[in-house]
C-alpha cells in the first residue's frame, strides 16, 4: 500500500507543478509580446523622429510574419474624429532579431519593392499629413488587417478619397488593394511632375 501512496503523492506533484507550469507560460508569452511591442516602437520612434503610437500587432495572415503598425503623431494635432493623425505610418516587420520597414506611409506611400497608390508623384505637393484608420479585416473580409490613409488638407481635414493597404498574400508585401481590380503591383520609377 505504501509504494502506491508514494507514487500517487509523485503523480500528484508532478500534475501540479506541470499545471504551474502551464500557468506561467501565458505570463511568459504576454511578457515576451510586451518586449517586441516596445522593441517595435522604440524601432519606429527612431525612424519617424518623434512621438508615435501603436496602432496594431500580430501576424495579419496565416503564417505571416509578425507586423506592427505604428502612427508617428503629427505635432500639434489635436486627435479627433475616427483614426489617428499622422505625420508619418510605418508597418514593420520582425526579421530575426530587427524590426524592418514593410510599408512607409509620408508625402508617398511606398514598400520596399517601390511606390505605391500612386502613378505620378507631384513634387510640388505640400504635405500636411495623414489620417490612419486600421480595420481588423483583410479587403476580402476574412481576418486581417486593414490600412485605411487619407490625406490631410492645409486646414488639418480630410482631402480625398481614402486608399486602402494591405496584406497581400499572394507576395507577402504590403500593397494597396483596388475593390475592382484588386491588389495593385508596386511602381519602381514613378514619373515626376514638376512646380505649379
Amino acid at each position: 500500500m505504501k509504494p502506491r501512496t508514494i507514487f500517487g503523492n509523485a503523480a500528484f506533484l508532478l500534475a501540479i507543478s506541470m499545471v504551474s507550469a502551464c500557468g506561467h507560460k501565458p505570463a511568459q508569452d504576454e511578457a515576451g509580446q510586451a518586449a517586441l511591442r516596445r522593441q517595435c516602437l522604440i524601432t519606429a520612434g527612431g525612424i519617424a523622429g518623434g512621438e508615435v503610437e501603436l496602432l496594431d500587432f500580430g501576424h495579419f495572415a496565416a503564417n505571416s510574419p509578425l507586423d506592427c503598425v505604428v502612427a508617428g503623431l503629427l505635432p500639434g494635432a489635436e486627435q479627433s474624429g475616427d483614426g489617428v493623425l499622422a505625420a508619418r505610418v510605418l508597418i514593420l516587420r520582425r526579421q530575426g532579431q530587427d524590426w524592418r520597414i514593410a510599408l512607409d506611409a509620408a508625402k508617398w506611400v511606398t514598400n520596399p519593392e517601390g511606390y505605391l497608390g500612386m502613378e505620378t508623384l507631384d513634387d510640388s505637393y505640400d504635405f500636411k499629413g495623414l489620417r490612419a484608420v486600421v480595420d481588423q479585416k483583410a479587403p476580402n473580409g476574412q481576418p486581417g488587417i486593414t490600412l485605411w490613409l487619407k490625406y490631410l488638407d492645409e486646414n488639418g481635414e480630410d482631402e480625398g478619397d481614402a486608399k486602402a493597404f494591405s496584406l497581400n498574400p499572394a507576395t507577402g508585401r504590403y500593397q494597396e488593394f483596388d475593390d475592382r481590380q484588386g491588389f495593385k503591383p508596386e511602381i519602381r520609377n514613378p514619373a515626376h511632375l514638376h512646380g505649379k
